[in-house]
């Protein structure tokens, strides 16, 4: 405990970015000001909108501020990036449904020899399936 007393005596206070305002905080000075008509000095917009309500903002802010951004697309351009996902998606799916009738044909005790065929091209295509080595062909 004696240390962090220590501590505490011989460090430096650290000033923060920001000032911190002292207790207790008013908080009307925090809130943004937001002037009615009568304080602008301006007339409401309509007769049923009394002076003391808050003012309209510019009209620039609502009238023509477009709500999102139009993209630039070029449908043709999308529609052959949707056919070529959609060849591509045809043709896993043809894959699969080749295999698993390849696969049906083949008896279903223990591994099949679709599962071997399987097991085997995949340890081709990627070193990381394959099985490991022995003791005595890992020695050089």
């Amino acid at each position: 405990m004696m240390e962090i007393v220590n501590y505490v005596e011989s460090c430096e206070d650290v000033a923060f970015t920001r000032p911190i305002p002292q207790f207790p905080v008013d908080r009307h000075d925090m809130k943004p000001k937001i002037l009615s008509f009568s304080q602008m000095k301006e007339t409401p917009p309509g007769k049923h909108i009394p002076e003391w309500l808050p003012a309209l903002p510019d009209l620039h802010t609502y009238k023509r501020t477009p709500i999102w951004k139009e993209r630039n697309s070029d449908s043709r351009n999308e529609k052959i990036e949707q056919a070529r996902q959609r060849r591509k998606a045809e043709r896993s799916l043809l894959n699969l449904q080749q295999r698993l009738a390849h696969c049906g044909a083949s008896t279903s005790r223990g591994a099949s020899k679709c599962d071997q065929l399987w097991v085997q091209r995949g340890n081709e295509e990627t070193p990381y399936l394959a099985a490991p080595l022995e003791a005595e062909e890992g020695i050089i």
